[in-house]
C-alpha cells in the first residue's frame, strides 16, 4: 500500500478553500453556500480523508468538517416547502436516473430535451437543498442524498402501481386484500359463511385469516397487521383508538367423542359426569370461569382428573382417542358434531361467553374491501343473535 502523504497547508488549503466566505477561497472554487451546497459530501469527504500521519485530523480539517455539517443541515428546506416545490417530473427523472446515468438518455425516456432534464433536476437540488449528482464525462453519479431520492422515488411509483391495481380491482368487483382475525367461537359458523359468500360473488378477492385469542388480535390490529378483528374487547383495551360492535353472544356445550357411554344414557346431570375425566380451559379463561362457576353452582365438586389446553387440535385429539370430556363454544362444538367428529352430551351450562363482535381502529377508514367483510360480518352477526335456538344455548345463522 502506497504511503500517504503528511498532511500539511496544501492539503487544509483545499479544505479550508471550499468554505463559503473563506479568505483561502478563491474565484470559481469557494464561491460560498450555493458552492458547498452543490457538493457537501464531497467537501466534508475531502477534509475527512485528506491524507493524515498518525491518524490525527488538523485543526483546520475538524473545522471544516463540522461547519459543512452545520451547512447540510441548515439548507434541507422544510417537509412543507419540500411537498409544495416538489413535482411528479422530479421523481420520474430520479427514476429514469437511477437505470442510466445519462442525462441525455433518461431525457430522451420521459419526452424531453437534455436542457429540460437538466432545469428539473436543478430544480430538484434547489428544492431539496442537497446535491443528487456528480457531474463528470461519463454521466451523472449518485451523491448519498441522491441515493436516498431514487429510494423514495421507487416507493412512491411502486404505490402508484398497487393503487392502480386496487382502481382495477374495485373496476372489475375483485377489491383487493382482507386481513381478518377472529376468535375460536365464530370462526368455524359466522366467519365461513361469510368467506364462502364473499368468494362467490368476489373471486379475486384475497382473504387472509388468523385464529388467536382477542388480546393477540387486538395488538395485531394496533400495529396494522390486522384489518377486522372478530373477537371479544381484552381487559385494558384502548377505547380511544378502537371501536367494538357488538355481534353475537355463545353459548358452551359439553362435548365428547362419538359412541361414547354418556352419549346413550339419554338425560344426564352434571354430577354424573365428574367420574370421567376432562379436557378444560387453562385459569383465568372466560370458559373455565364459566366452568367453575356451574359446578359451584350445581354443588357438584369439580373433576379432579383434568388436562388444561386452549388447543382446539389437541381436544379433538384427545378426545377422539379417549373417554374425557371437554367444554366448547356451541357454535364450535356443533360445526365438528355436524362432521361426525364429537358428540354433544345433553347437559345445560347456563353461562356464557362475552359478547364478541366487530373491533375496527378509529383512525383508519375502512377500503371497500374491508367494508364488504364488514357489512357481511353484521349482516351474519345479526342473524345468528336473532336466530338462536333453545338446543343448548346454540346460535344459528338463518338461511
Amino acid at each position: 500500500m502506497p504511503e500517504m502523504p503528511s498532511a500539511g497547508p496544501e492539503s487544509d488549503a483545499k479544505c479550508m478553500e471550499m468554505l463559503p466566505n473563506s479568505p483561502e477561497s478563491t474565484s470559481g472554487r469557494g464561491g460560498g453556500m450555493r458552492e458547498v451546497r452543490q457538493a457537501p459530501e464531497a467537501a466534508i469527504r475531502v477534509c475527512r480523508q485528506r491524507p493524515v500521519r498518525e491518524f490525527a485530523i488538523s485543526k483546520t480539517a475538524e473545522f471544516a468538517i463540522r461547519l459543512f455539517s452545520e451547512i447540510i443541515a441548515v439548507t434541507i428546506p422544510s417537509s412543507a416547502s419540500i411537498r409544495k416545490r416538489l413535482r411528479m417530473r422530479h421523481l420520474q427523472l430520479m427514476l429514469a436516473l437511477s437505470e442510466s446515468p445519462s442525462l441525455r438518455q433518461a431525457a430522451e425516456g420521459l419526452a424531453l430535451t437534455q436542457p429540460a432534464a437538466t432545469k428539473s433536476l436543478q430544480e430538484l437540488e434547489d428544492a431539496l437543498g442537497v446535491s443528487l449528482f456528480t457531474r463528470h464525462a461519463r454521466g451523472l453519479d449518485p451523491t448519498v442524498s441522491g441515493k436516498a431520492v431514487m429510494r423514495y422515488a421507487r416507493v412512491v411509483f411502486a404505490d402508484m402501481d398497487e393503487l392502480r391495481e386496487e382502481l382495477v380491482a374495485i373496476q372489475a368487483g375483485d377489491v383487493g386484500k382482507v386481513r381478518v382475525g377472529a376468535v375460536m367461537a365464530p370462526a368455524p359458523d359466522l366467519l365461513t359463511h361469510v368467506i364462502v359468500k364473499l368468494k362467490q360473488a368476489h373471486p379475486r378477492l384475497h382473504i387472509i385469516v388468523q385464529i388467536d385469542t382477542s388480546d393477540v388480535l387486538v395488538h395485531a390490529l394496533q400495529q396494522d397487521q390486522i384489518d377486522i378483528v372478530l373477537g371479544r374487547i381484552p381487559d385494558g383495551w384502548p377505547a380511544e383508538e378502537l371501536s367494538f360492535e357488538t355481534l353475537g353472544e355463545e353459548a358452551l356445550s359439553i362435548v365428547t367423542r362419538v359412541g361414547h357411554p354418556a352419549a346413550e344414557r339419554g338425560k344426564l346431570k352434571l354430577a354424573a359426569l365428574t367420574e370421567y375425566a376432562w379436557i378444560i380451559q387453562p385459569h383465568p379463561s372466560p370458559m373455565r370461569q364459566i366452568i367453575d362457576q356451574t359446578f359451584r353452582e350445581n354443588r357438584v365438586p369439580p373433576p379432579v382428573s383434568t388436562v388444561e389446553t386452549s388447543s382446539i387440535l389437541t381436544t379433538l385429539s384427545v378426545l377422539r382417542e379417549s373417554d374425557m370430556l371437554a367444554v366448547l363454544p356451541t357454535s364450535v362444538a356443533r360445526y365438528y358434531e355436524d362432521l361426525n367428529m364429537i358428540a354433544t352430551l345433553p347437559v345445560a351450562l347456563h353461562g356464557r361467553l362475552a359478547p364478541y363482535g366487530l373491533v375496527l381502529r378509529k383512525s383508519r377508514p375502512p377500503t371497500p374491501a374491508m367494508q364488504l367483510v364488514i357489512d357481511m360480518l353484521r349482516a351474519g352477526g345479526l342473524g345468528e343473535m336473532s336466530g338462536m335456538s333453545e338446543k343448548g344455548g346454540a346460535a344459528t345463522i338463518k338461511p
